[in-house]
């Protein structure tokens, strides 16, 4: 999916504003302690180690983030179709769907 210039502005303007808050909410703190506290809130939405080495886990193309071998990904962040359940562990076959009939 392509991010649209606009999208990604408003992205970056909400994530300043946020950082603006967050920084003037901690003013008690020093500038150091404030800047690692910022890192870790960023962190939270970062992909961890354990996550990349997930079968299913693959960074979208463009992301910079590195595969295992270091080199930069290419790949969608989508799972493939042969990843993807079709139906749920244990429920047997899906509902028959109906159809919709008229009173002629």
């Amino acid at each position: 999916m392509a991010v649209n210039m606009a999208d990604e502005e408003l992205f970056k303007r909400a994530i300043s504003g946020y950082r603006d808050a967050f920084l003037d909410r901690h003013s008690h703190l020093s500038e150091a302690e404030r800047n690692e506290l910022w890192s870790e809130q960023l962190n939270q939405f970062m992909p961890t180690a354990a996550a990349a080495s997930s079968p299913s886990y693959r960074p979208v193309s463009g992301s910079g983030i590195l595969d295992n071998d270091g080199s930069s990904l290419e790949k969608s962040g989508k799972r493939t179709r042969q990843d993807t359940p079709r139906t749920l562990p244990g429920s047997g076959l899906p509902p028959t769907k109906r159809r919709v009939t008229s009173l002629d």
